[in-house]
C-alpha cells in the first residue's frame, strides 16, 4: 500500500510511470539508483523538493519497517501507567 501511494504521489508531482515507480521501490527497498530520470546516470536532484521529502519518508519507512515507524507515533507507548508506581 505504501508503494502504491508513493508511486501515485510521484506521478502527481510530474514524474513518468517508470521513474515514479522505480524511485518509490528504490527508496522503500533502500537499494540505490532507480530507473528513468533518477537512474544511475542521473540523480534525485532534478526532483521537486516535496518529492525528495516524500521519498525520504519512504526510505525511513523502508528501513524501519512500518510497525516500528507506527510505534514511534503512538502516544500510549510513552505514557507511564499510574498503577505501576
Amino acid at each position: 500500500m505504501i508503494f502504491v501511494v508513493s508511486t501515485a504521489s510521484m506521478l502527481a508531482m510530474g514524474l513518468d510511470m517508470i521513474s515514479g515507480a522505480s524511485a518509490s521501490a528504490s527508496c522503500l527497498g533502500n537499494v540505490g539508483p532507480a530507473l528513468g530520470v533518477v537512474g544511475p546516470n542521473y540523480s534525485y536532484a532534478a526532483l521537486p523538493a516535496l518529492a525528495k521529502v516524500w521519498l525520504t519518508l519512504g526510505m525511513w519507512l523502508g528501513r524501519l519497517e512500518i510497525f516500528t515507524a507506527l510505534i514511534l507515533f503512538i502516544p500510549t507507548t510513552y505514557k507511564r501507567d499510574t498503577f505501576l508506581e
